[in-house]
């Protein structure tokens, strides 16, 4: 027999996941596109490309660290979808792109965006093989290996999204001192400071996995992006009306509600 709570719980889940499907529809039927927010990060990307182009030095882009079927993974998918319109504009604008991994997964999903947004572009036959590098999966060997390139290079733009552990600052740092444009992103709390000293354009949090939707402006992820900002605001609504009843003695109907 189901507990109340798990009965609770269920029900909340179900009328999420109606919220954003609905939305993600009714923006699929319509073509209009919810009012996005302005995300200075995303804007500057073109800046970081137009920046690389005009110098004649490439620009580095890498997706995090992690394998895709971990739960930091997710930050790295999410990173992909950035790689994909840096490439895609870097591709139009014919800069030089610099993908570097570490991780085998990471690595072939992030080369064959590459190739797909160059495809796309028209330009195949510009993207340079070498410029898709593997590196090491040991973590300081591949920090490593990304400086190394950076100072060779002499890189104009870097783009940091995904999941990136203590390495955050030694990246920021090592751009930052070869007066490089730079976009960082991550969910990663204890590393989001580190960006935000060093960085130009940080995305925070959950600006991170809006990436995808705000660069393709798809409305079915629009759509559903504004069905998840509706939902976080009725449950802040009601964190904030359980905080009341709560404090005001009320803990009976807070019982009843409880999950």
């Amino acid at each position: 027999m189901l507990k109340q709570g798990h009965v609770t719980s269920g029900i909340v889940l179900v009328v999420i996941l109606g919220v954003v499907m609905f939305h993600m529809f009714w923006a699929r039927r319509s073509g209009r596109l919810p009012a996005l927010r302005k995300i200075a990060g995303l804007d500057a990307l073109e800046e970081a490309v137009g920046r690389a182009t005009e110098m004649g030095k490439p620009i580095i882009a890498v997706p995090g660290r992690a394998p895709l079927t971990t739960v930091e993974g997710s930050e790295c998918i999410a990173g992909l979808s950035v790689l994909y319109h840096v490439a895609r504009l870097s591709a139009r604008n014919r800069a030089n792109i610099v993908f570097a991994q570490g991780e085998p997964d990471l690595y072939a999903a992030g080369s064959e965006i590459l190739r797909q947004a160059y495809a796309e572009e028209g330009q195949l036959e510009a993207l340079k093989p070498e410029n898709m590098r593997f590196i090491t999966q040991d973590r300081w060997g591949f920090v490593s290996g990304l400086l190394g390139i950076m100072y060779r290079e002499g890189v104009a733009s870097a783009v940091f999204t995904g999941s990136f552990g203590a390495e955050s600052l030694v990246l920021a740092e090592t751009a930052a001192s070869l007066g490089a444009i730079q976009v960082a992103g991550t969910a990663n709390l204890l590393q989001i400071p580190f960006w935000i000293a060093a960085a130009d354009y940080v995305l925070i949090g959950e600006e991170l996995y809006a990436a995808g939707a705000y660069l393709s402006r798809d409305p079915v992820l629009v759509g559903g992006l504004r069905g998840q900002d509706l939902t976080k605001i009725v449950a802040v609504i009601g964190l904030a009306i359980g905080s009341v009843l709560v404090t005001g003695g009320l803990t009976q109907i807070v019982k009843l509600l409880k999950f």
